[in-house]
């Protein structure tokens, strides 16, 4: 039985909601070394298995979505939901306006 988001998942909600725009993983990652400070922590092979297995939980429960291909020259993105945004009221607008910008039509 699930009781809510894991630590790890709240942090990547948090950042990328700070962000304000859509995340690659290198960004993700940049942004996980600045927030723990342990260098030799975050470069840790399993410390990286846990950031991917995170943000791929946070996908598959639609809570975050991927833009991208997912390929070398073009990374997924990672931004929250639309329904999520929408329910965010004012601290969703950024995020609106990163989303329609990011997502060409």
């Amino acid at each position: 039985m699930s009781r809510g988001l894991g630590r790890l998942q709240r942090c990547l909600m948090d950042a990328i909601e700070s962000h304000g725009k859509p995340m690659t993983f290198a960004d993700i990652r940049l942004q996980a070394k600045k927030d723990l400070g342990a260098e030799w922590y975050v470069t840790h092979p399993s410390f990286e298995r846990s950031l991917r297995r995170a943000l791929r939980a946070l996908v598959r429960d639609e809570l975050l979505i991927t833009l991208a291909k997912g390929r070398p020259g073009n990374p997924f993105r990672y931004i929250h939901h639309p329904i999520l945004i929408g329910m965010m009221g004012e601290r969703g607008r950024a995020l609106h306006l990163a989303l329609d910008a990011a997502v060409p039509r």
